[in-house]
């Protein structure tokens, strides 16, 4: 009877065993598909996340109409440019904003460095952007030396540098291009509207630094208009302001008003020296009607003069639109690796009859994108 006992309880534990093999080997066997179905669902979910993530990439080169990468190979969230700059106040207000809006649409990271024009500040900025690692660097100075210094170091770092406004002093770097407004063609103009509108004027010019390039070309251009129409018009004197105060230029043609000089037109080369050109005549009793005056900005100054009736004419230099065009410059370079040398942002003569149809504005938004792309492709302004 015992051994009988013994024996079923024998039987009964091995079932136990067994059963008790068969669950574990079911709970492992769950555990494993669970886990195998946890695996595949996550490599599912990141492959699913990256072929969302190339889409977005790609739908937004194509929203922006940029290559999918620079030239370099470099995805552009992480491209990153630097313009150096002397100050945000007045004309250069207007080009940051104008610099910004292609940069901004085309979500390409800018900085600015602020220099006041002083030279070690400009070639310190070129260096900073380096150093952190931008990939392009435009450069406003008035000292072709410092230009030629700058090219010289971004040439050593082979990262591409873009002049603005000035000229590069002879030497052995060498920038990826220089655009600027054709400030010859500025003179030019200063010149046809003087020869056309009062013939055999005398005429004072306010400008602003002697001996900037933008100031030489300038008066280049009026100089060439001159010597191909003699007897148009008399430059009886020049006064430059390098520190472009409305103060410096009221006082100065106060002075040249009251030291009883003779003359019947004033050009002035930016639009804060027309508006205290014509307070100082104002001031000084000078009737507005016997005196013809060019502003070389085409500003928001300018503007209200025009519709006041105090100014006769302005060479239109959409400072906005050429800052777009800076920019414009740099995407395209690199996203392709080339551009034009030299590029002349366009400036268009106006008037107080027709300024409302013709002038470039200052203020520039999206909608200009389009036409500085155009213009930097093919030199044709449209508008």
């Amino acid at each position: 009877m015992k051994k009988t006992l013994i024996w079923i309880m024998a039987v009964l534990f091995a079932i136990s065993l067994s059963l008790a093999g068969i669950s574990c080997k079911q709970e492992a066997a769950e555990t494993t598909a669970a886990a195998e179905t946890t695996a595949a669902a996550e490599t599912e979910a990141a492959e699913t996340e990256a072929a969302e993530t190339e889409a977005a990439e790609t739908e937004a080169a194509e929203e922006t109409g940029l290559p999918e990468k620079t030239v370099t190979g470099k995805d552009w969230a992480d491209v990153k440019v630097g313009y150096v700059m002397p100050y945000l106040e007045g004309w250069f207000f207007y080009w940051d904003v104008g610099f910004k809006v292609p940069m901004e649409y085309n979500n390409i990271y800018s900085e600015t460095v602020l220099t006041y024009w002083d030279a070690e500040a400009e070639l310190q900025g070129v260096r900073d952007f380096i150093t952190k690692g931008f990939d392009a660097i435009s450069l406003q100075t008035a000292n072709p030396d410092v230009a030629q210094t700058a090219a010289q170091i971004c040439n050593e770092a082979d990262v591409p540098l873009f002049i603005d406004n000035t000229d590069v002093a002879d030497g052995p770097g060498k920038e990826i291009a220089d655009v600027e407004m054709d400030w010859v063609e500025v003179g030019r103009q200063f010149g046809n509207l003087l020869k056309d509108n009062a013939n055999g004027a005398k005429v004072v010019h306010m400008q602003a630094a002697a001996g900037f390039p933008v100031v030489t070309k300038q008066i280049d251009g009026l100089d060439e208009v001159l010597a191909a129409n003699p007897g148009a018009y008399e430059i009886v004197q020049t006064e430059y302001n390098p520190e472009y105060s409305t103060e410096v230029t009221f006082n100065s043609l106060s002075a040249i008003i009251q030291s009883g000089l003779e003359f019947n037109a004033v050009v002035c080369g930016y639009q804060e020296s027309t508006e205290a050109s014509i307070e100082a005549l104002k001031a000084n009793d000078v009737s507005l009607d016997d005196v013809y005056i060019i502003s070389g900005n085409g500003g928001p100054l300018d503007v209200e003069n025009f519709k006041d009736g105090d100014l006769d004419a302005a060479v239109s230099q959409p400072v906005g639109f050429h800052a777009m065009l800076v920019a414009t410059t740099i995407i395209q370079y690199l996203s392709t690796g080339t551009v034009p040398e030299l590029q002349l942002t366009p400036i268009v003569p106006v008037t107080r009859e027709n300024w409302e149809e013709t002038l470039i504005p200052w203020d520039v938004d999206e909608s200009w994108i389009p036409v500085a792309e155009k213009f930097v492709e093919t030199g044709v302004l449209e508008y």
